[in-house]
């Protein structure tokens, strides 16, 4: 993680349920190849506003055209995954 984010991960991490096992998730994640973990760009935010760290983080795989693929709560010690849908493709429709 960048170090412009730590101090406000750190502080998130301070009021976890569970900090140790979000840390090993992030530790595990980025040993993936080419995944890293970046702050959010506001939806409001001016042209060259620094990225935000103070809610959640995303993990991203570099190269990839889907993006990010995980966005991560260190105050909540939570994931959510985000799944790029196109089309009907239900078994059944």
């Amino acid at each position: 993680m960048p170090d412009k984010g730590q101090e406000a991960v750190r502080a998130l991490l301070r009021r976890s349920p569970t900090p140790d096992l979000f840390l090993r998730f992030l530790a595990e994640a980025t040993r993936w190849e080419n995944v890293q973990v970046h702050g959010i760009e506001r939806q409001n935010a001016k042209p060259g506003a620094p990225l935000d760290y103070s809610r959640y983080l995303g993990l991203r795989r570099q190269g990839s055209q889907f993006g990010g693929f995980a966005y991560v709560y260190a105050e909540h010690s939570s994931i959510n995954l985000r799944l790029n849908h196109t089309g009907n493709n239900t078994p059944n429709g």
